[in-house]
């Protein structure tokens, strides 16, 4: 047991966390015997007492903790409904309070967990847009980051129309319902794509208008069909796909393109698929079966190529959670990733998806201190790392403690 506290808190509510091991999940090294001063929310000093040493090295430090940086979930929606009666089922008349303080206690299931931050991709009336504004504005209060697309993109009757910015060509152009989407708050735009919704000419407009607005572009894509579609596009994300030949790991590898599998929803769809069906009336078994046998068979191989995959879980539509996240990482470990790309698509790589990571994704000096602190060393044993969550610190502030001896008020 340590013999001395872990978090001081100092003056006008800053940290100071001491002797503790940072994984530095930029290049997989641990640094011994830290102190780590935050200030003002963002970690205004790291001072390194042991020694630096690459993973493999055998683990002498002192400390039984380890912090990692917060972990960011890059494919939830916080608004929908996904347990009780109500299962998948959307309502139009629902108060946006009622709605809203259904997503905070997302939030806090999250937290629980370690996610410091989300990527909302899609919510009706575009709710993820007016919370992350109401957090944005009261930091102290609302200690967690949401990045939110608004509405995502579709087309009349396409996969989740009655959630999205419905394309109606003789209205409007591609190029203007983006437009409308970014101005309206959007900080990303994210398209649906089954079937195809969109070929590629269209796919590209709402590429190009992304480039020229300066926002990324997610594209929900899982078949191989539209994945194509969307990496020649010109896409930055692509939602619950992986890649599915070496040819194509090394051209989205050139184009910086980035996979979010979402492997953890496809698992969760095909072992409650009764349940999925009543929600997704417009999908069929054979799609679901289809996609969870196309990512177990596909990830392997991207990982192994050095694909950047990001973590995230579909949480809150049927039946995945918002504490499913380290599920997902632990998944990405059984289907090929080394434990430190598990951690990197949940840190670091999702950062840079999402465009955040001059704020978050690492532990450095002038970031945010998004902070969790395990029990165990997660390049020895992830799987249980990854579940021993000690304390979460978001945005500079304490938001789980499970250390309270270790904690001087």
């Amino acid at each position: 047991m340590m013999t001395t506290k872990l978090i001081h808190k100092m003056a006008n509510d800053n940290l100071n966390i001491s002797n503790i091991n940072v994984f530095d999940v930029i290049n997989g090294a641990i640094k011994y015997d830290v102190s780590i001063q935050i200030s003002k929310g963002l970690i205004s000093q790291i001072s390194e007492n042991g020694e630096n040493r690459k993973s493999t090295d055998q683990d002498k430090s002192a400390s039984e903790l380890w912090a990692i940086p917060g972990l960011i979930d890059s494919h939830v929606h916080l608004f929908e409904i996904h347990n009780g009666v109500d299962k998948g089922i959307l309502d139009k008349s629902e108060t946006f309070e009622r709605a809203n303080n259904r997503a905070l206690a997302n939030i806090k299931e999250a937290l629980k967990v370690g996610v410091t931050c989300v990527r909302d991709v899609g919510a009706f009336s575009a709710y993820n847009n007016q919370l992350r504004d109401i957090v944005e504005a009261d930091i102290p209060k609302y200690t967690f980051r949401i990045v939110s697309c608004g509405h995502h993109i579709t087309r009349a009757n396409g996969h989740w129309y009655d959630r999205g910015r419905i394309w109606i060509p003789d209205q409007l152009t591609l190029e203007e319902i983006v437009c409308n989407e970014i101005n309206s708050g959007a900080d990303f735009i994210k398209v649906m794509n089954d079937d195809p919704i969109f070929n590629l000419c269209e796919l590209q407009k709402i590429a190009a208008a992304c480039k020229k607005m300066k926002r990324k572009l997610s594209c929900h894509a899982y078949t191989k069909e539209t994945i194509d579609i969307a990496f020649n596009a010109g896409v930055d994300t692509i939602e619950h796909a992986a890649c599915y030949s070496e040819e194509f790991c090394e051209k989205v590898i050139k184009k910086e393109v980035i996979v979010c599998p979402t492997v953890i929803s496809a698992l969760d769809s095909v072992n409650h698929i009764d349940d999925v069906l009543k929600a997704f009336t417009d999908c069929k078994k054979e799609d679901f079966m289809w996609w969870a046998d196309f990512l177990r068979q596909n990830l392997p191989l991207t990982f192994a190529r050095g694909v950047k995959v990001i973590a995230g879980t579909d949480a809150g539509t049927l039946p995945t959670d918002f504490k499913s996240l380290p599920r997902e990482i632990i998944e990405f470990t059984k289907l090929g990733a080394t434990n430190l790309q598990a951690l990197q698509s949940a840190t670091i790589y999702a950062a840079e998806a999402l465009d955040i990571a001059a704020i978050t994704g690492s532990i450095e000096i002038g970031k945010s201190a998004d902070i969790v602190i395990l029990g165990k060393n997660p390049l020895d044993n992830l799987e249980e790392a990854i579940l021993d969550v000690k304390m979460v610190i978001s945005r500079g502030h304490i938001v789980i403690n499970n250390l309270s001896t270790s904690y001087d008020n």
